[in-house]
C-alpha cells in the first residue's frame, strides 16, 4: 500500500509537470537563452566527441538538443535550434569541412531536415495533444466542482425543505393546539357541492354527531342557526360569496342534543379558483355565550349599582334636611356624623354581600 501510494505521488508529479510543457511561454526571452545555451552545450559536445566518432555522424549530438529543445520550450525554439545545429554540423562537420558547400552533403542534409522535422511535428503533436488534454482536465476539474457545488447547494436545499416541512408541520400542530384549547371551529363551504367540512370542534358547539368524512350540508348548516337569525345569516353569507368578500358576524344557534341557545361569532372568507369563480368560503366560529352573559350581568350591576346610589344620595339629602344647629360648627359636627354611621351601614352591606344585617349590628357601627 505504501508503495502503490508513492507511485501514484511520483506519477501525479510527473504528470503536472508534463502538463506545464512548454515552459518559459510568458518569458520568451528565457525561452531564447536556453535554447542557445542548450545548442551551445551540443556543438560543444560534438567538438569533444569529434576525434572519437568515425565520419558520417555529424548530427550525433545536434540531434537531441533539437528535440530537447521543442519539447521543454515549443516548436518555435525547437525550430530555432534545428536551424542553428544544422548549419554548424553543415559547416564543421560534412565535407567538404569549413564549407557550406552542397556537393556531397545533399543527403546528409536531407536526412538532417528529415529526422528533425518528424521529431518536430512528433513534439508539437505530443503538445498539442497535451494543451487539449491540460484543457480537458479544466474543464473536467470545473464540471467535477460543479457537480460538487451543485450537489452541495442540493443537500442544502434538501435540508432546508425538511427544516421548512417540520416547520411547518410543527406550526399546524401548535395553531391546531390554539384553535382547541381556544374552542374555535374551523369549516369550509364548497359552494360548488353545497357542502360544508367542519373540524371536531364546529360539531360540538353545535351539538351534532360527527359525520364519518366531517361533512354536512349548507341547508343542515343554516338549519341549526336559531330560526330568529336563520334568514338574516344565510342572506349574509350569499351576499359575501356574489362580491368575493369577507364578513365577521354574530348569531344565536339551538344546540341539536340539548336545545340550548348559545351565541357565536363567526368570521370568513370568501376563495376564488383559477376561473374567478368563487370555490370556497372557509371561516371559524366561537361560542361567546359566556361573553355574553358576563357583559348582561355587567349592565345589570350597573344599573343595580346606579339605583342604589340614587337612594344613597336621596338619603344623604333627607340627613340633611333633618340635621339642626345654632351655627355652622355645629351642623357640620352633626352632619359627618350621620354621614358616618351611613358609611358604616354601606360597609356592614357590602362584607355581607348586601343580604340582611341584623339591627344589633347595625347600632353598634
Amino acid at each position: 500500500m505504501v508503495d502503490s501510494g508513492f507511485e501514484t505521488g511520483n506519477a501525479n508529479r510527473t504528470t503536472g509537470w508534463i502538463e506545464q510543457l512548454p515552459l518559459a511561454r510568458n518569458n520568451p526571452a528565457l525561452g531564447l537563452l536556453a535554447t542557445l545555451a542548450i545548442f551551445a552545450a551540443a556543438w560543444l559536445l560534438r567538438v569533444l566527441v569529434d576525434s572519437y566518432l568515425p565520419s558520417g555522424f555529424p548530427y550525433v549530438t545536434f540531434f537531441p538538443a533539437v528535440i530537447v529543445t521543442s519539447f521543454l520550450f515549443g516548436w518555435r525554439m525547437g525550430i530555432l535550434s534545428a536551424t542553428l545545429c544544422g548549419v554548424v554540423a553543415w559547416y564543421y562537420f560534412i565535407l567538404p569541412i569549413n564549407s557550406f558547400a552542397l556537393d556531397g552533403a545533399r543527403v546528409a542534409l536531407g536526412f538532417y531536415v528529415f529526422v528533425v522535422a518528424t521529431d518536430l511535428a512528433l513534439v508539437y503533436g505530443i503538445q498539442t495533444a497535451n494543451r487539449r488534454l491540460v484543457l480537458e482536465r479544466e474543464v473536467s476539474r470545473d464540471l467535477l466542482n460543479l457537480k460538487d457545488r451543485m450537489v452541495g447547494e442540493l443537500k442544502q436545499q434538501t435540508k432546508e425543505r425538511e427544516q421548512s416541512a417540520d416547520n411547518l408541520r410543527e406550526s399546524e400542530i401548535i395553531t391546531q393546539l390554539a384553535i382547541q384549547t381556544a374552542g374555535i371551529g374551523l369549516w369550509q363551504w364548497n359552494v360548488q357541492t353545497g357542502y360544508v367540512r367542519w373540524d371536531r370542534t364546529m360539531f360540538d358547539l353545535y351539538g351534532m354527531p360527527a359525520t364519518p368524512d366531517g361533512s354536512v350540508h349548507y341547508t343542515d348548516y343554516i338549519n341549526s342557526v336559531h330560526p330568529g337569525d336563520s334568514a338574516a345569516q344565510d342572506a349574509l353569507l350569499q351576499n359575501n360569496v356574489s362580491r368575493s368578500g369577507a364578513s365577521e358576524r354574530e348569531f344565536r344557534i339551538k344546540r341539536l342534543n340539548d336545545g340550548k341557545i348559545r351565541y357565536i361569532r363567526a368570521v370568513e372568507i370568501a376563495r376564488a379558483g383559477t376561473d374567478g369563480n368563487i370555490e370556497w368560503v372557509v371561516g371559524t366560529n366561537l361560542d361567546i355565550t359566556d361573553q355574553k352573559n358576563r357583559e348582561r350581568h355587567v349592565q345589570f350591576l350597573m344599573g343595580e349599582i346606579n339605583h342604589r346610589a340614587k337612594n344613597l344620595l336621596a338619603v344623604v339629602m333627607a340627613v340633611a334636611h333633618q340635621t339642626r344647629a345654632e351655627n355652622h360648627k355645629a351642623f357640620i359636627r352633626k352632619f359627618s356624623a350621620r354621614v358616618q354611621s351611613l358609611a358604616a351601614g354601606q360597609d356592614l352591606l357590602v362584607e355581607n354581600e348586601w343580604k340582611a344585617v341584623s339591627l344589633d349590628t347595625l347600632i353598634r357601627a
